[in-house]
């Protein structure tokens, strides 16, 4: 069964502009294009990567697959391509060609890499705090979230927690294409709090750990470490908060150690800061370097 939509209410306007040029049309002349799409039973799974690590652990039921007329055409010089197909095959589920405009459609003019999979929501779901595990304080951006869960998986953490309410509702499939298909194996808790997530840690005699700004430290009367200074223990928690915002003040006074990463440039510019989950790379790589030498 097929609807058609004239609208959409979230369009990356990026994306939107590029194909309106590409089509040599206005944007509104483009988006008013009638273009007839499937009815999804669940969410739209969008991306290679996405929908092949989804595939591979299990999690999902998978109603349905919808290719570009092209990609089949691809299998022989992609291996991802080629195990994709297939799974399809082995788990036979419905096969439907699309355009690439319904495509596009279909995904909300994302970076569907031509292939989107109807299938059930991720749920969110609990882990065990063994070796290293990250608490997100505020952050929103599904891109962001997607790259911690790339990194967190990438060096072996136990986890991502977020507290209910204050977070996604669900791990959506904009995290997963961000996160590489990370996500579809890491998993992603929800927490009543974060004294929730904290007692789990020093309940394994673990350490909480947090980034601040120096200066915004020095504001706080918060004394810091450079991750130099920093000898991770056995059990870490490492707390990330909001780019603009930071984390809150009441989460950094419940924190064992704070980290301040500082900048090899020492004239003065507007970046004086840097992306949180580039500082949760440079955190969990601490930890796995320091993990090898004990």
């Amino acid at each position: 069964m097929f609807r058609t939509m004239s609208k959409l209410a979230e369009i990356k306007p990026n994306l939107l502009f590029r194909k309106a040029k590409m089509a040599k049309k206005s944007v509104e002349k483009y988006k008013a294009k009638k273009i007839e799409i499937p009815e999804l039973k669940g969410e739209a799974l969008f991306g290679l990567h996405s929908v092949l690590e989804a595939m591979r652990s299990g999690k999902r039921t998978f109603y349905s697959v919808y290719l570009k007329k092209t990609i089949e055409n691809r299998a022989d010089s992609d291996s991802r391509i080629k195990e994709i197909l297939s799974k399809i095959e082995e788990l036979g589920i419905e096969k439907t060609l699309l355009t690439d405009d319904q495509l596009d459609r279909l995904t909300e003019y994302q970076l569907h890499n031509g292939i989107c999979m109807d299938a059930t929501a991720l749920k969110f779901s609990k882990f065990e705090t063994k070796n290293v595990s990250i608490f997100v304080d505020k952050v929103l951006d599904p891109g962001n979230l997607g790259a911690i869960g790339r990194s967190a998986w990438f060096f072996g953490a136990d986890g991502i927690g977020l507290v209910k309410g204050r977070g996604p509702k669900t791990v959506t499939p904009a995290m997963i294409k961000s996160s590489c298909g990370a996500l579809e194996h890491l998993p992603v808790q929800q927490f009543a709090d974060f004294n929730e997530f904290r007692d789990e840690i020093k309940s394994s005699g673990g350490e909480i750990v947090a980034t601040c700004d120096p200066l915004a430290a020095e504001k706080l009367g918060l004394t810091v470490k450079s991750l130099n200074e920093w000898k991770p223990s056995k059990t870490v928690g490492i707390v990330l908060g909001d780019e603009g915002i930071g984390i809150s003040k009441g989460i950094l006074n419940l924190c064992d150690t704070v980290i301040s990463i500082a900048p090899v440039r020492e004239q003065q510019s507007n970046v004086t800061s840097l992306n949180v989950s580039v500082v949760a790379g440079i955190l969990l790589h601490h930890i796995s370097l320091h993990n090898r030498t004990i």
